[in-house]
Parts: C-alpha cells; structure tokens; sequence
C-alpha cells in the first residue's frame, strides 16, 4: 500500500511541481476580472429584479361590462325518418344465406 501512494506522490511531483501551484499577477488580474463581471452580472440582476416587482404602475382598468349576445337564430325542422328494416337473419357461421 505504501510503494502505491509513494508512486502517486511521485508522480504528481513530476505532473504538477510545487511553484505551479503558486499565481502569478496575470492570474490575479484574471480572477479579480471575472469576479468583477460576476458581481456586476448580480447587481444588474438584482437591480432589474427590484426593478420589476417593486414598481408602483397604476392598477389596470376594469374590462368593459359584457355585452348581452343577440339571441339565436329559430333552427331549421328536423326530418323525421323512417326506421331502417332490420338486418336479415344469419347462419349458424355468421354468413348470409344463399338465395
């Protein structure tokens, strides 16, 4: 178990030395960059928030009261029809018989 963490300690010495680790001023400004755009980006956020739930528009005007429809048109007569005859009888398999 030791020789396995040995070799892994070895090997991030040789992937990742130990003065990458430390930042150079190019990263700092970079961090400092982006985390300016992040609070920026929170801020107009918060801001356009704010701005759409506390705004104080005047309430919006009733509907107009509803206008009463015409009454509808008298339907056409029905035509009454005639029972159609029933369905002639069928044989024992379900077929019609012959003539």
């Amino acid at each position: 178990m030791s020789t396995i963490l040995q070799a892994l300690r070895e090997l991030e010495g040789k992937i990742a030395p130990a003065d990458a680790a430390a930042w150079t001023d190019e990263d700092r400004r970079w961090w400092w960059a982006l985390a300016a755009v992040a609070a920026v980006t929170i801020l107009v956020a918060l801001a356009g928030a704010v701005f759409f739930f506390m705004r104080h528009d005047a309430p919006a005007p009733p509907p107009p009261p509803p206008q009463p429809n015409p009454p509808a048109p008298p339907l056409p007569p029905v035509e009454v029809l005639e029972e159609p005859p029933p369905p002639p009888p069928l044989l024992w398999n379900g077929t019609l018989p012959m003539p």
